[in-house]
């Protein structure tokens, strides 16, 4: 092989080289602002999970507590209401 052939050879696998080096950087660059954009996209989905997470447990908190005032005032009505019907009854035998 003569020495221009090498270099010609050479020269060709430089470049050859140099345009994957550069295709390789364009397709790293463009995974890095995809992978930024998925890593935000998660840190994103990560805080509404956590904040709803947190208002699930507020209102399952509310709800306990207002199903235990539910209770509360079913049981006294339930009370106050055989009262008035004990009362209601005994009128009705005394009236007989």
């Amino acid at each position: 092989m003569s020495f221009p052939a090498t270099l010609k050879f050479l020269q060709e696998q430089w470049d050859t080289q140099m345009l994957e080096v550069h295709t390789l950087r364009l397709s790293l660059e463009q995974t890095r602002k995809e992978l930024s954009h998925a890593l935000y996209q998660h840190d994103a989905a990560c805080q509404v999970i956590c904040r709803l997470e947190t208002e699930k447990e507020h209102l399952r908190a509310q709800l306990d507590q207002n199903m235990s005032k539910f209770d509360e005032l079913k049981r006294a009505f339930d009370s106050e209401s055989r009262v008035a019907d004990d009362g209601r009854e005994e009128s009705k035998q005394v009236n007989r």
